[in-house]
């Protein structure tokens, strides 16, 4: 099903317990279907699938992070809005306790409405595929799990959302690492597209050849590997900063190679995994020349 996205806006919803909630939300076009009467080939009307040419479907997810932003993680993390909604937290710039209420019930009522399994009897019923699988429906036959069905956005949620553009766009726990890394000294820059990464087998993902510049001028090259369902957009400082960190914090954390690979749950024995201890323990030595009295506190932090 291919879609396009009409409307796409990151922000801050708020801070609670030291964490920071961003949100984004998306509205995205394409087709859709609906289960209602349809003719056959012999002039009959009877129940069916009936296609949409177009529906608008809403997305929304979150990212949390800390005040010195790493990345705790992130998806559908309503919890957190949750305790924003309940907890008395700090709501984002721009957002009242009010709006924080709503962007939840919105959430959780609307999130991916063109993908609902149920029919809207089933749903009034609260009728779910993990707890009636392949159940008809009574009232008009759907088989529950069958099919996505679209249940159309109401107007007012539309409106709600597209609202959202008012409020400061955020870059989230990325933005918060960059800012961190520039307040450092540190540079980043896009060389260009590779054919392939040395440390990683063909046909991973999409390969780039970037480059650090540390606080004191010193230069460190690389090539960086993004899965293919990033769908070839370039990398970013903050997602090459936080592989190598990880990487050598790796390091830090085990006193041999026979650690290392216990500790990530490899086999010590593997040829592979004796190339890649070498590789980070390359990177690690050539991160921390670059970045200076930087790479400790990266590592540390």
């Amino acid at each position: 099903m291919t879609e396009t996205a009409v409307f796409s806006h990151r922000f801050v919803a708020g801070s609670v317990a030291g964490e920071v909630l961003a949100l984004t939300v998306e509205l995205r076009t394409g087709p859709g279907r609906t289960w209602g009467e349809v003719t056959n080939a012999n002039g009959a009307t009877l129940r069916g699938l009936v296609e949409l040419p177009e529906r608008l479907e809403l997305s929304i997810t979150g990212e949390v992070y800390d005040s010195r932003g790493r990345d705790l993680g992130g998806g559908q993390c309503v919890d957190t809005l949750r305790c924003l909604v309940q907890e008395g937290s700090t709501p984002g710039p721009g957002l009242t306790r009010a709006d924080l209420a709503r962007l939840l019930e919105v959430w959780e009522r609307w999130h991916l409405n063109g993908m609902r399994a149920a029919c809207e009897h089933q749903r009034a019923r609260g009728e779910t595929y993990t707890t009636h699988p392949g159940a008809i429906c009574p009232d008009c036959g759907y088989s529950l799990g069958s099919a996505w069905l679209t249940e159309l956005l109401p107007p007012d949620v539309e409106t709600f959302i597209l609202d959202l553009r008012r409020l400061p766009a955020s870059g989230g726990a990325s933005g918060q690492t960059e800012t961190s890394a520039h307040a450092d000294g540190i540079r980043f820059r896009v060389v260009g597209q590779a054919q392939s990464n040395p440390n990683m087998p063909d046909g991973e993902g999409d390969h780039w050849r970037v480059q650090l510049t540390g606080p004191a001028g010193v230069k460190m090259s690389l090539t960086f590997t993004k899965g293919y369902g990033h769908g070839g957009k370039r990398p970013t400082l903050a997602e090459v900063l936080d592989c190598l960190v990880t990487d050598a914090q790796s390091l830090e954390g085990a006193r041999s190679f026979e650690e290392w690979t216990r500790n990530l749950g490899d086999d010590p024995d593997s040829r592979r995994a004796e190339r890649a201890y070498k590789a980070v323990v390359a990177q690690t030595d050539k991160l921390k020349a670059c970045l200076g009295p930087a790479y400790r506190r990266l590592v540390a932090s």
